[in-house]
């Protein structure tokens, strides 16, 4: 899992997207009232920044600080830039987010993860996280291939051929897809997109091999305030 520096510095220095001056101002104040730590939390969830602390480039406080604004804005535009569930919704993220292991997930299914120093806890984690989403695959398939034409990742999510599930299986799947799909639309966009495209895949779709609502919902909820940042 390596990438180009001039590449990695290319993306770890590029802007957010904003729309306008009066949402930067808001997102940068937003940004201001996150701790060092908060900071950090926000910042990974960017695949570039995460995987930089590994790099020998180490990324600086400005790339920490677009990384983070990156993702407020996100969560800005989902609260319908309200300033106040906004900053409720990070600060829900940040303790989620430190109870989730992101490097297990994005090592999850790297041929070299010795690089990332994984505890003995990290590797038992993974190794039964492999288990859970490989048995989910299995039963609804789901890939990322090709890019629209604002280099959007595309996620295809085929039918589902059980209905079986657990719901952590099902939740570590989504994130995992979805985090892979925001790392193709960053990289390819050099810093530029943080958006993905999900295509429903119809053909043979049976509704009683759907999961339950209330594990689709649960998981809905957690993909907002994810470990990825989608």
């Amino acid at each position: 899992m390596r990438m180009d520096t001039v590449l990695m510095q290319q993306i770890l220095n590029a802007e957010p997207a904003f729309f306008d001056i009066e949402e930067k101002i808001r997102c940068t104040k937003l940004l201001d009232e996150m701790s060092t730590e908060e900071c950090e939390e926000l910042a990974l969830s960017s695949y570039t920044y995460w995987l930089a602390t590994f790099d020998e480039i180490q990324p600086d406080r400005g790339m920490q600080r677009l990384a983070a604004l990156k993702d407020i804005r996100r969560h800005y535009i989902a609260e319908n830039k309200k300033y106040d569930s906004t900053l409720e919704r990070l600060r829900q993220t940040c303790r989620l987010r430190r109870d989730n292991t992101i490097t297990v997930l994005r090592t999850l299914f790297a041929d070299n993860f010795d690089q990332f120093g994984l505890t003995a806890n990290q590797l038992a984690i993974r190794a039964e996280y492999q288990v859970l989403v490989s048995e989910e695959l299995a039963k609804q398939n789901m890939v990322v291939r090709g890019y629209d034409r604002e280099n959007r990742a595309i996620l295809y999510k085929l039918s589902r051929t059980k209905k079986d599930t657990l719901e952590l299986a099902y939740t570590l799947t989504q994130l995992y897809l979805i985090d892979r799909a925001a790392a193709a639309s960053e990289v390819v966009s050099r810093g530029k997109q943080d958006q993905v495209v999900v295509v429903l895949v119809f053909d043979n779709y049976l509704r009683s091999l759907s999961p339950p609502l209330s594990t689709w919902m649960r998981s809905k909820r957690c993909r907002c305030s994810d470990p990825m940042g989608t």
